[in-house]
């Protein structure tokens, strides 16, 4: 059947050509950048203008230890409190596109199941996945007021303009491994130049809370064992704390030592994440008490291992409910080795120090004998001359 080519009305052709225009100049834009949170904004912005909205989101998909999450990223035009929040599957727009994985286009956005924005359900909503391959890496979530309304072509549009995005993501993602990267190593190289220098535990502690508690935003303990005649814990020693509001501190604070759950994964060497005391299974009832009347909920603790053996434990904390990730926790870990080394280091010259200062005074006592036995022999072998 002969088909005849329909020209597109002069208005659609005028808005074909602001979108490509747009479009290239936001690939452009957003192909020069590496830091992902200026880019995730530009991109956001780059998306509201393509389908002329008024307000959205952009957000990543986080996977957390209870399943993946949307975290918003950049907002515009959106309520503040919008900023860093995590949208479970199901919740919200972007909770929706994370359960079906698809696109989702709503005349009204109240006619969610769940809607979390109460003063927007009027508004005509655009949620659309971000994917690398296979997988979904972010979402867009576009609105605009009840007077106009996004169509099938707005959807397309912006499903087209979200793989530059993902490209776009993907690289971001992989500089900021790779400055991650970077900046441990210089963490690694910084603490043990400092580690290095120092002369006992106590200045191997303040080295490591000085170098490395400080690069964070966790208030940082180290905490030591004490071990009895059969090699068993008997008491935790707490040598030192690094917090935001003071700084660095070198005390000594004791506490009787107690078997828990946790114990099995430290002594495994593993990371322990308790995003909250409360709910955690696996936390004892002192430990909850500890962190309770502290006003710190969120609990993670790296292990000290040395020759198989834990010799202590890095805790960090933060008061509030956290969601730990690795990433965060990561130059704990790097540089917990080498934290170990050094205190078994100090230790073990400690030991040797201390032994030879008791050989030293045992060979002088038997120095002292040698003379005193020498000294009463003569005597007595005068004695009998003389007799």
């Amino acid at each position: 059947m002969d088909q005849t080519f329909q020209p597109l009305p002069k208005q659609d052709f005028a808005d074909a050509i602001r979108q490509v225009d747009i479009l290239q100049r936001v690939i452009v834009s957003i192909s020069s950048g590496l830091a992902l949170e200026p880019l995730l904004s530009k991109i956001l912005e780059g998306a509201i203008a393509l389908i002329q909205a008024t307000h959205g989101t952009i957000g990543l998909v986080i996977d957390l230890m209870d399943g993946p999450v949307v975290r918003t990223i950049a907002i515009y035009n959106m309520p503040d409190e919008e900023l860093g929040a995590e949208i479970a599957p199901g919740i919200g727009l972007a909770g929706c596109v994370l359960e079906e994985g698809r696109t989702i286009r709503l005349g009204r956005y109240g006619d969610l199941e769940r809607p979390t924005l109460p003063d927007l359900v009027e508004h005509s909503v655009l949620g659309v996945p971000i994917r690398w391959g296979d997988k979904m890496i972010g979402f867009f979530g576009i609105g605009t007021d009840a007077l106009h309304q996004f169509n099938e072509r707005d959807a397309e549009t912006l499903e087209f303009f979200g793989k530059y995005a993902a490209i776009a993501i993907h690289n971001a993602k992989l500089f900021e491994t790779s400055e991650h990267a970077l900046d441990e190593m210089r963490l690694l190289y910084a603490t043990s130049q400092r580690i290095r220098l120092a002369g006992d535990v106590d200045e191997v502690i303040a080295a490591y809370l000085d170098q490395v508690a400080e690069q964070g935003r966790y208030i940082c303990s180290i905490c030591l064992y004490e071990f009895d005649t059969q090699d068993q814990r008997t008491a935790v020693v707490i040598r030192g704390r690094w917090t935001p509001e003071a700084g660095s501190q070198r005390f000594e604070e004791r506490m009787p030592y107690s078997y828990n759950a946790l114990d099995p994964l430290l002594d495994a060497g593993q990371l322990v994440m308790i995003n909250d005391v409360q709910t955690d299974v696996r936390v004892s009832t002192d430990l909850r008490k500890i962190q309770n009347a502290s006003g710190r909920p969120a609990l993670a603790m790296c292990p000290l291992m040395v020759r198989g053996r834990r010799i202590g434990v890095v805790v960090l904390s933060y008061p509030g409910i956290h969601n730990w990730t690795e990433s965060s926790l990561r130059p704990y870990q790097a540089t917990a080795a080498q934290l170990t080394t050094a205190i078994d280091s100090r230790t073990q010259q400690g030991l040797l120090t201390e032994r030879a200062q008791q050989l030293a005074v045992l060979e002088e006592r038997q120095r002292l004998a040698r003379e005193l036995h020498d000294s009463v022999t003569q005597l007595i072998f005068s004695t009998t001359l003389i007799a």
